[in-house]
């Protein structure tokens, strides 16, 4: 123990072995529990199967380079599948350790960054995600070190390191899933808030001196976060022809949109997609005769439509405009764009009505998976006790939190909140908000949850003390 103490920085010593021993719990009950057993689903197959060579051929794959290397490199060293679940635990480990760094400059203490971190051991992505073989899980992790690295930079915005792991971060995380590609806007956005932020609460100044200025800091985030997007997306224009992170987004905005085509529509449809359309059609209607649970019709019912993605997606849509297109991988997702595109434009208020539903449907899914899950089910109903209970020993205007709990607090509520609805907005653009895309979109609730338990408990703590010392 004294050499893990000479080890880390002073001050973080136990913290850091607390969490670490917190960190060998969740493994052990995790194992106990039969979830870290390898186990394969529809997506495996495709990221296995990755052509990391010739370069054009991943290029043109409908996955990104992320996790097939992560899973080459696992492979690679062990040789087992049976690995994954413990390569996938140990990199979720280094990414919350990362969050913890990063938000250790926003906490009155070490403990209470522990404590936040924590919570993040146990996030519903990873209880869900972790023996599945897919990038769900993996992704998610990388975006909770993205946000701690964002968080180490705005409060230390004159420290090379911070900067220096944000980019590759950010690429890293849209490169395992391109879902996370909102993190592009949402880290300038998102640090702007922060600085603001603390440069409001910080009244004493002491910060000050450090910062660059919120222009200045948004300007750098934004090309710290665009620069390597825009580099990789010009290669893949040079190689294959191709401007944009993966031939994929007309997939799944085609299952969603697709859904609205009928065919008094494909007259206002381009020439160019009018072909995918009918044959989109034509497949359509005979699986609404093989499935009995399908239905061809074009309706705005919002479960209707999310029942029938997948279907809609790859039985219909894909396969359609893959027979127009002859194969062609980059030309079948460019066929699917367009035709997405201008069936919005044929019927916006279909689309409308949709964006709405998904929205409220989202907001739904985030606040019903947070409240069930484990640490929610024990917190949630103990802080109305522990509120109570401190208005009765302190009847005279109790404030809603110590003051050195107000800048972490708002911080993480600012963080959960912009990360929850821009993930949330990117998403239903083109998707159904399901229930495996708002567990990670809510992955930031958690450790705001734990702090306003923790500053509710220091309050009755105090109380009491006060209470003792005027002999109540």
């Amino acid at each position: 123990m004294t050499r893990i103490r000479s080890i880390l920085p002073r001050g973080h010593n136990w913290p850091v072995v607390v969490l670490l021993l917190t960190a060998v719990i969740v493994a052990i009950a995790l194992q106990a529990a039969g979830r870290m057993t390898c186990e394969e689903v529809f997506d495996t197959a495709s990221y296995l199967g990755f052509p990391l060579l010739p370069l054009e051929a991943g290029l043109v794959s409908i996955r990104t380079y992320g996790y097939p290397l992560f899973l080459q490199t696992v492979l690679g060293l062990t040789g087992s599948k049976a690995a994954v679940p413990w390569a996938q635990y140990a990199m979720h480990l280094l990414c919350v350790l990362c969050w913890y760094w990063g938000a250790r400059a926003w906490f009155p203490s070490a403990w209470l960054a522990a404590s936040a971190a924590g919570s993040l051991l146990v996030t519903n992505t990873l209880l869900r995600n972790v023996f599945i073989i897919s990038s769900d899980g993996l992704a998610s992790s990388f975006a909770i070190a993205t946000i701690g690295a964002l968080m180490a930079t705005v409060a230390q915005p004159r420290r090379l390191v911070g900067w220096l792991l944000l980019g590759p971060l950010i690429f890293a995380t849209y490169q395992i899933r391109p879902a996370y590609l909102f993190l592009v806007g949402l880290c300038p956005l998102l640090g702007v808030g922060l600085l603001a932020l603390r440069q409001w609460l910080c009244v004493d100044g002491d910060h000050a001196g450090q910062a660059l200025g919120r222009w200045p800091t948004g300007g750098l985030l934004a090309g710290i976060a665009l620069g390597p997007l825009l580099v990789f997306c010009l290669v893949r224009w040079a190689l294959v022809g191709d401007f944009g992170l993966v031939s994929f987004s007309g997939y799944n905005f085609c299952g969603v949109v697709g859904q609205f085509l009928d065919r008094p529509t494909i007259s206002c449809l381009p020439a160019e997609v009018q072909p995918v359309a009918a044959e989109a059609l034509r497949r359509r209607d005979a699986l609404a005769k093989e499935k009995s649970n399908f239905s061809g019709e074009v309706v705005t019912n919002y479960m209707m439509i999310e029942n029938r993605f997948n279907d809609s997606t790859w039985t219909v849509f894909y396969p359609a405009a893959d027979t127009i297109a002859g194969g062609d991988p980059v030309q079948t997702n460019r066929l699917l764009v367009r035709l997405a595109a201008s069936v919005i434009r044929c019927r916006p208020t279909l689309y409308m009505i949709w964006l709405a539903k998904a929205w409220a449907r989202g907001v739904y899914i985030l606040a019903s998976e947070l409240v069930i899950h484990p640490l929610a089910l024990v917190l949630l109903p103990l802080l109305p006790v522990i509120h109570f209970v401190t208005i009765s020993r302190r009847r005279d205007a109790v404030g809603l939190c110590p003051r050195d709990m107000l800048l972490p607090l708002n911080a993480l509520l600012l963080i959960a909140v912009v990360f929850s609805f821009v993930n949330l907005a990117f998403i239903i653009v083109s998707s159904p908000p399901l229930s495996r895309f708002m567990d990670a979109a809510g992955v930031f609730w958690l450790p705001w949850f734990c702090l306003v338990f923790v500053s509710r408990w220091q309050l009755m703590r105090s109380a009491r003390r006060s209470d003792a010392e005027t002999g109540r």
